[in-house]
């Protein structure tokens, strides 16, 4: 059974109003009967899949604006979770206070949890790390225990990527030192 979406004025945005579905929508002239509109926003979606609306300029993560709205104020050091794993799915019901520590655990059972390749700062493969790691044992080392002269050039060549990747894995840098 599909609930009917309710909407709660936005104390901090006077004219706006967000539903219990995440939907976004603010009153123009509403005090005139015959010029009342009702204008619904579109929100744009961060690079890491969360649903936002601006609203005067200011940026509002939709999971949190109707938990806050619908279920309540986060304690403090708490975070908003999605309880089946979907930033899409924003009604207040899916919504859960926890702590970042809980909400990361959530995403590895969902499997949205963002490591590796998955991240949206990745700038390698699984399979391009994993290949450079292995290249990298069998290389010949300096003196101190760097890469030998040109080495890094054939890894980065062989592979496809830039040189500074390879040297930061080959110093363990780049978080993928357990590939």
């Amino acid at each position: 059974m599909i609930e009917a979406e309710s909407w709660k004025p936005i104390p901090f945005a006077d004219k706006y109003e967000v539903s219990s579905y995440g939907n976004l929508r603010k009153h123009v002239n509403k005090n005139h009967p015959k010029r009342h509109q009702i204008n619904y926003f579109v929100h744009e979606v961060t690079r890491n899949g969360y649903l936002r609306f601006s609203i005067k300029k200011q940026h509002y993560l939709v999971h949190r604006l109707v938990y806050l709205m619908f279920v309540g104020p986060l304690e403090e050091g708490k975070v908003v979770c999605h309880i089946d794993g979907n930033t899409k799915n924003n009604h207040f019901s899916n919504l859960l206070q926890a702590t970042q520590k809980e909400n990361i655990s959530h995403k590895r059972e969902h499997g949205t949890w963002q490591s590796g390749e998955k991240h949206p700062h990745a700038k390698l493969s699984n399979m391009q790390a994993i290949a450079i790691k292995r290249l990298l044992s069998g290389c010949v080392r300096n003196e101190r225990g760097g890469l030998a002269s040109g080495q890094a050039k054939l890894i980065a060549e062989n592979v496809g990527v830039q040189r500074s990747l390879v040297y930061s894995l080959s110093r363990k840098r780049s978080g993928f030192h357990n590939v």
